[in-house]
């Protein structure tokens, strides 16, 4: 049997690390990566692709979490 205090105490040794500040070194031969190859569009939805992609949903799926099918 131990406190809740000893409890804590231990995970805090164990799952601390001391040194999470501190910035990394940096790596050697570490590949950085390139840009996307082709450019996304980040504007809004346009009716047209919001009913093509609802057409070829499914309509037979088991409902989510929320319950919706």
């Amino acid at each position: 049997m131990c406190t809740k205090e000893e409890i804590d105490s231990q995970i805090q040794k164990i799952f601390s690390d001391s040194e999470r500040n501190e910035p990394l070194p940096p790596i050697q031969g570490l590949k950085h990566p390139t840009g996307p190859g082709v450019k996304f569009y980040l504007g809004d939805f346009r009716e047209k692709e919001v009913d093509m992609i609802t057409k070829k949903a499914r309509t037979k799926s088991a409902p989510g979490g929320d319950g919706i099918s």
